[in-house]
């Protein structure tokens, strides 16, 4: 797998991750989240291995432990993770 890299928009928490073998996380396939992934992925040409979990808390564990890169997600669903540090 290749070194992941991660930009940030200037003044903000938002990062996207730009770099091959990249692993991101991705809740129910088909879902509006699947779809923005696959947008994100053609409109930048990023090139990412897309990985499906049937919801977002599924994926948390793959995410905290770094065994994916990146998640596409409701801020709603990773809002403990996050207010926890």
């Amino acid at each position: 797998m290749g070194q992941a890299h991660a930009e940030s928009f200037p003044n903000g928490p938002i990062k996207i991750v730009t770099s091959v073998g990249a692993h991101v996380a991705e809740g129910n396939r088909g879902s509006i989240l699947h779809l923005a992934g696959e947008w994100l992925r053609s409109a930048t040409g990023t090139k990412f291995t897309m990985l499906h979990y049937t919801g977002g808390a599924k994926a948390l564990p793959d995410i905290l432990g770094g065994r994916v890169q990146a998640d596409i997600d409701a801020l709603a669903s990773m809002r403990g993770a996050i207010d926890g540090g």
